[in-house]
């Protein structure tokens, strides 16, 4: 990894690339480390959530500085909106606040944002949109109830996808969080390869 490192700087390749580089290796080795050391089924979900939470605030933090207050500046009034509106209002409010946040952020810095607010635009809005159209939705995008506040921060701080994605559904990431991965799968031949790859 050092050779690499020093391989990156010889090149001229620019300090923000290699920090996100850096982080996309440290968010791999994390990934192994929660699946050795604190796997779903064996572990109390609050302290996956906090492992998330912490984890991946500082990898973002790592990789972004200070611009990740940006995340907490659209995450909090949006899980407000999700808690204090009716679910047919909070989808639009919230698809609303975050579009026009990431639109004022462009205009008055004009520059572009390399953090990933676009992401967490999507992220909190399918939340909001998956809450009202719960009832309409298939059985495994649907969620049921509003998120608790260590959920949302847990579930946009991952740091399995905080720097680039992929885009889960936040259903999907509380069955990862639970160990509930295989409730996802339909076919039994699929539940069989799911279970032996669990194994390896």
């Amino acid at each position: 990894m050092f050779l690499l490192i020093r391989y990156l700087l010889k090149t001229h390749i620019y300090t923000k690339k290699l920090n996100f580089f850096i982080c996309q290796i440290l968010s791999i080795v994390f990934g192994f480390l929660l699946r050795a050391y604190c796997p779903p089924r064996n572990t109390n979900t609050f302290k996956r959530h906090i492992i998330e939470i912490s984890v991946g605030f500082t990898l973002i933090y790592l990789c972004y500085g200070s611009q990740v207050s940006h995340l907490l500046y659209q995450a909090i009034p949006s899980y407000l909106m999700m808690v204090l509106l009716p679910p047919h209002l909070a989808q639009y409010g919230v698809l609303l606040f975050t579009m026009a946040y990431l639109s004022g952020a462009h205009i008055t810095r004009m520059l572009s944002t390399d953090l990933r607010n676009s992401v967490v635009d999507v992220t909190l809005s399918s939340i909001a949109f998956n809450l009202y159209d719960g009832d309409i939705l298939k059985r495994g995008q649907k969620t049921a109830e509003r998120p608790r506040l260590l959920h949302l921060l847990s579930y946009l701080l991952c740091y399995q996808n905080s720097m680039v994605g992929p885009f889960v559904f936040f259903s999907d990431y509380l069955c990862f969080i639970e160990g509930r991965e295989e409730d996802q799968v339909t076919t039994e031949e699929d539940r069989d390869l799911f279970v032996s790859i669990q194994c390896l």
